[in-house]
């Protein structure tokens, strides 16, 4: 049975091997050595606003800061639950691209183990 696994999925483990991406393909870095030791740096990244995510003008920060605290706001469609969707989404592009639950979860855990460690 073992042997004639590939029959069942309809390609040999070589041609599944060859349809696995390489390795550092995506980040153009195919010529770099496997081992950079001391050549690290992190960037610090910020979430995009509200106003990138939704693709329209985001004054509001801007707005509190040259203005009075107490200017009045114009008002907004959004609800209570959509404030609270866009709160657990994050602003992060990695983050809004994955489905809620447990991918958007092992981002935000990876994130936070990477900032504490």
């Amino acid at each position: 049975m073992r042997q004639n696994a590939h029959i069942k999925f309809g390609r040999t483990p070589t041609q599944a091997s060859a349809e696995r991406p390489q390795p550092r393909r995506h980040l153009g870095l195919r010529d770099l050595p496997d081992a950079l030791p001391g050549r690290t740096e992190t960037i610090e990244l910020w979430p995009l606003s509200q106003g990138e995510i939704d693709d329209a003008p985001d004054g509001f920060v801007d707005h509190v800061f040259t203005q009075d605290l107490d200017t009045t706001m114009r008002s907004c469609a959004l609800r209570k639950h959509d404030y609270v969707d866009r709160a657990l989404r994050g602003g992060y592009p990695e983050a809004m691209r994955r489905d809620p639950g447990r991918r958007r979860n092992r981002f935000f855990d990876s994130y936070i183990t990477d900032l504490i460690t």
